[in-house]
């Protein structure tokens, strides 16, 4: 059964074509290669992949697709979690190949089959299959603010410095340049150099995870300008012709447009009714012919005044402008 792909309409029609038939790839090879990949949604950007632990326990492998894959790493997920050097205690796997994942020399099939190898082989830590996962550990507290990551160490001897005579610490204490590279040699020695640079590192990594975030708050809003400017104007447009249609409707089924109407009629009633008179008394008309047209004008006489009593009856009880049954009022 084929799944249809679905790509983002108002990217670039280069990048995107690209990109999914990159993503595509990786979707053929798992799926050839590890037949128990099954798709969980519509789209394939999620599939699940059943087997079974070292300690013979049945499991599930959630191999998530993000939507700047095969650039950005997949997102792996035991179900359930198991204690594992490679599971977190939210059930995510991480391992070497994982983390380096590097765009296109990591393949996805190749991952999920390591994790797979390692979990379905390595028994459960710390006790086996009935091994109970760790404590959680405990909430943060908000008033703390975010964790800290581990302080640098800092040494507590510097043979260097104590080797040093005053006149020579002098000289180094008034020459910022010197001094520079006597705190970075100590740093260095310390180790402590190293720790800054993985820290810088860290800090640039959560920098460009930021700008990522950035470009799918501005896809997103692009796509609610497009659904806006093609879809909420017809149909703003449309909804706005029936209040209209339905206000012309109302206004002229208001009593007093009623009884416009019935007075009108009957004024010219009236008038027919004379003009038959006076052409039956101008012997124009025959005694017969007469009495046919003006039972029938009289008798439509009488119906209008009954329909013009009731509409002032329905005027009274709703109020003049106001359309019959909408108003309230029980007769």
């Amino acid at each position: 059964m084929s799944y249809p792909s679905f790509a983002n309409p108002y990217a670039p029609t280069t990048a995107i074509s690209g990109q999914n038939a990159q993503r595509q790839q990786h979707i053929t090879e798992l799926i050839s290669q590890i037949s128990a990949a099954v798709p969980k949604n519509y789209d394939r950007s999620v599939y699940e992949v059943s087997f079974t632990l070292g300690s013979g326990k049945a499991a599930a492998l959630e191999v998530t697709l993000p939507p700047g894959f095969p650039q950005e790493r997949p997102l792996l997920k035991l179900q359930p979690a198991v204690p594992d050097p490679w599971v977190e205690p939210s059930g995510h796997v991480l391992f070497d190949d994982l983390r380096r994942w590097q765009h296109p020399h990591t393949r996805l099939a190749a991952v999920v089959r390591a994790a797979l190898s390692h979990l379905s082989s390595a028994p459960a830590a710390s006790g086996g299959a009935h091994a109970s996962p760790p404590p959680p550990p405990p909430p943060p507290n908000p008033a703390e603010g975010p964790p800290r990551p581990p302080a640098i160490p800092v040494p507590s001897e510097f043979p260097a410095i104590d080797a040093m005579g005053v006149e020579e610490l002098t000289k180094i204490l008034l020459d910022p340049k010197a001094y520079e590279e006597l705190f970075r040699e100590e740093l260095r020695k310390a180790g402590a150099g190293t720790a800054l640079e993985e820290r810088a590192a860290r800090n640039a990594q959560l920098a460009q995870e930021n700008l990522d975030m950035e470009s799918k708050f501005v896809e997103f809003k692009n796509h609610i300008a497009i659904v806006r400017s093609s879809e909420y104007g017809a149909t703003k447009q449309a909804f706005d012709e029936r209040v209209a249609r339905l206000s012309e409707a109302a206004a002229a089924l208001k009593p007093d447009k009623f009884l416009e109407a019935l007075e009108r009629r009957g004024a010219e009633l009236e008038e027919q009714s004379e003009d038959l008179f006076a052409r039956f008394m101008s012997e124009d008309l025959a005694v017969g012919d007469f009495v046919d047209q003006y039972l029938k004008i009289r008798t439509e006489v009488n119906e209008r005044l009954h329909r013009h009593q009731a509409a002032q009856v329905g005027n009274l009880l709703w109020g003049p402008g106001c359309p019959a049954g909408s108003c309230g009022g029980e007769p």
